[in-house]
């Protein structure tokens, strides 16, 4: 649980994370107020981030996720998930 949350979960916000996400989820996370955890494997291609089937479009309000992952620990009980997936509003870049 702790390698997971801390090195994928939390390290993920504070590296790649915009400067309102890491003001907003990193204490919590780092404190271990709240769990993170981090979804990248799927079913037809294992964690080949190039390979990445799910998609993420921007809609009013969020995003729309669409694909499927498997194996993520924490899932189960994280309060924060970082879903990998391609930007289709942004040329499909990861």
């Amino acid at each position: 649980m702790i390698l997971v949350h801390n090195a994928i979960g939390t390290q993920v916000i504070s590296e790649l994370g915009d400067e309102e996400q890491r003001a907003r989820l990193l204490k919590d996370s780092i404190n271990m107020d709240k769990v993170a955890c981090f979804g990248l494997t799927e079913p037809s291609n294992g964690s080949d981030a190039s390979g990445l089937t799910t998609t993420a479009t921007k809609t009013e309000g969020g995003w729309l996720l669409n694909g499927n992952k498997r194996w993520i620990g924490n899932a189960t009980f994280a309060d924060y998930i970082t879903v990998w997936a391609k930007n289709t509003s942004d040329g499909n870049k990861v």
